[in-house]
């Protein structure tokens, strides 16, 4: 217990000391970054045209690699038919027996969903019966704007008969 003590009451006594070395660890960080920032900045700008102009230097090789790859993944789908047709009665069989197994689950939901759009009826015929009156007047509005345009059509067909 006084061991403790020891070290504690050492460090309260240090307290001021560690604050300071802390205050001045965080200035010199603070001013390192500020005096080689004017360093870093064009440093990152090389680093940058480096990498880009690294891109643009093997943008062949890189196009020839996406070609090889492209070309790679349809031979082995091509070398792969074989055992996907021979594979596909047993998928099928597989698929089948799913959606058999899952009529249940799809009535329900399909009775839900429909339930639902039941209850919902009342507010999607008030919502289509306030938007009438805006439907009627954008198609008024788009036929007058439209007359010029069926009127020239109309011209344009009588001068082609």
């Amino acid at each position: 217990v006084d061991a403790v003590m020891t070290i504690v009451s050492a460090l309260i006594d240090s307290l001021p000391l560690l604050i300071d070395a802390a205050v001045q660890l965080v200035t010199a960080l603070v001013e390192g970054i500020g005096n080689t920032l004017p360093q870093l900045i064009p440093a990152a700008v090389n680093a940058v045209t480096a990498i880009v102009q690294g891109l643009i230097d093997n943008l062949p090789m890189l196009l020839e690699a996406a070609l090889q790859l492209i070309l790679g993944l349809a031979q082995g789908l091509l070398d792969a038919i074989p055992q996907l047709v021979a594979a596909l009665p047993a998928i099928i069989t597989a698929l089948v027996n799913f959606l058999i197994g899952s009529i249940p689950q799809i009535v329900q939901a399909g009775i839900l969903l429909l339930t639902a759009l039941v209850q919902a009826l009342p507010q999607i015929i008030e919502a289509v019966t306030a938007a009438i009156p805006r439907i009627v007047d954008g198609l008024v509005n788009a036929l007058i704007l439209s007359i010029p345009l069926i009127v020239e059509a109309g011209v344009k067909l009588l001068i082609a008969l």
